[in-house]
């Protein structure tokens, strides 16, 4: 793929780099339908995926453009849920600035490698300051409920890969984007090793569970779009 989102693939993982677009690496309707290309077209052979930004940062939020778009919470689910598949082990590799709808995307994968350097916001700059909710649930089984209360705050609550890291938002410090992708490697050869017990954990820990969780949250943002933008339907 040669537009927002590109993918390289070696062995048994898929890399997906997402490509700046205006100015920053923001996330656009059509990086989101990539996404869920990506995710429908992913061969086999693939037991790992890796998700970086080619740009200074990770991912800095929407796309003015994207929230105006009448079907954007479920483009988004489509475009993400798949990086649950049990099948697969998911990593986002973080730098720069990880925001608003960028820390949901690297909330979608089961681990997290950032260089120290990194920077944090969960609110979204397109969405006035605010969280992005899909993905809420995902937050409060890693960081707690009272973590969730303070960092989703309106406006923008920004915190280092340190507070991350110590929070359990953030598995591994890798300063270098060749060690990121090591560490990486090397988990991804562990979960091939021992790939029947990576299903079954990952099946538990993220089932179907959180089905009723995630309308929930869907249902939330579209009310917070339409509040925001007018009504988008």
């Amino acid at each position: 793929m040669t537009d927002s989102v590109h993918v390289e693939t070696t062995e048994s993982t898929a890399h997906i780099w997402l490509r700046p677009s205006k100015g920053g690496t923001h996330v656009t309707t059509d990086a989101l339908r990539l996404l869920r290309n990506v995710g429908r077209n992913l061969t086999g052979n693939i037991r790992s995926v890796t998700i970086s930004g080619r740009d200074d940062d990770f991912c800095s939020g929407f796309d003015p453009d994207a929230v105006t778009a009448a079907d954007l919470v479920s483009i988004w689910r489509s475009a993400t849920s798949w990086l649950r598949r049990p099948d697969l082990l998911s990593i986002a590799l973080l730098h720069g600035r990880v925001e608003g709808v960028g820390f949901n995307l690297a909330l979608e994968c089961d681990l997290r490698v950032a260089d120290p350097e990194t920077t944090f916001t969960a609110g979204d700059e397109t969405l006035v300051g605010q969280p992005w909710l899909p993905g809420l649930s995902r937050l409060v089984e890693l960081v707690g409920q009272g973590r969730v209360m303070e960092i989703t705050q309106p406006g923008r609550h920004r915190f280092d890969a340190y507070a991350a890291h110590a929070w359990g938002l953030v598995n591994v410090l890798e300063p270098s984007r060749d060690g990121r992708l090591g560490v990486a490697a090397r988990w991804a050869r562990s979960r091939q090793t021992y790939l029947g017990t990576g299903i079954e954990v990952k099946s538990l820990l993220r089932g179907n569970a959180h089905t009723f969780v995630e309308d929930q949250e869907d249902e939330a943002q579209t009310r917070i779009l339409r509040e925001l933008f007018g009504d988008t339907n």
